[in-house]
């Protein structure tokens, strides 16, 4: 790692990860809001993958490997993933701006990165404005 012209040049395997990581980011980011639709993929993804976790956290506990926690992580990641559409009105209080911030604050968190809570920032309130706009093609 070093600087060139006072910008961070990473390692060769950190430009993968950081590649991934962005691809990631803003491939979520704008379907994010649409967390609370009963119909949204990326709920129902979540949810699908949240069950798979818990079942490897299970199998896990009964073959006594010591990845127990991701049996918790499951559960938590499909059962809020699941609720969320079934407790809340669709563009309720997840298209606010509020929503937005705590959602890019948790990314940039997660991902140790200013840049990354950014992006993800941009990318949830890109499908809000997209929300606000009427697309009519008659009149």
């Amino acid at each position: 790692m070093g600087f060139w012209k006072g910008w961070f040049i990473p390692a060769e395997g950190m430009i993968l990860l950081s590649t991934l990581q962005i691809v990631i980011i803003c491939g979520l980011s704008p379907l994010f809001p649409d967390i609370d639709h009963r119909m949204g993929k990326l709920r129902e993804g979540l949810t699908v993958f949240g069950l798979l976790v818990g079942l490897i956290g299970v199998t896990s506990w009964y073959l006594n490997f010591n990845y127990e926690i991701l049996m918790v992580y499951g559960i938590l990641i499909s059962s809020v993933s699941y609720l969320l559409a079934y407790t809340t009105v669709h563009r309720g209080y997840v298209h606010t701006v509020w929503f937005t911030l705590i959602y890019a604050g948790l990314t940039g968190w997660f991902f140790h990165s200013l840049e990354l809570g950014c992006l993800a920032l941009v990318g949830c309130y890109s499908h809000m404005i997209a929300d606000k706009i009427p697309f009519k093609i008659l009149p």
